[in-house]
């Protein structure tokens, strides 16, 4: 599995487990947040330890599918990424990608 696919994966898992919780009557700003602009990223949050050459070809997976309108990104501040979301191209995408790993 490339990282294109690995990064589909885990916004898939991410989206999923954010969308699984229960809605309160106080949602925390942090929860809406992410339920606005998708799971919050964070590349060592994510992948855990990499070095450049790893952190490069994602960071080349995610441009890929933002030109394939599979995935949205946002940013807070600067430039640095902050949060990730699946369109509705990028979750069927992803179910594939799933279903075709389980096979």
């Amino acid at each position: 599995m490339g990282h294109r696919e690995k990064l589909l994966a885990e916004l898939l898992r991410r989206t999923k487990k954010l969308e699984a919780k229960r809605p309160q009557l106080l949602i925390d700003a942090a929860h809406r947040r992410q339920m606005k602009h998708g799971p919050d990223y964070s590349h060592s949050g994510w992948w855990g330890p990499t070095n450049e050459t790893q952190r490069k070809a994602i960071r080349r997976a995610m441009v890929q599918l933002i030109r394939e309108g599979a995935i949205v990104t946002h940013c807070r501040g600067q430039r640095r990424v902050t949060n990730i979301k699946l369109t509705d191209t990028g979750r069927a995408l992803a179910k594939q990608i799933k279903e075709t790993n389980e096979q």
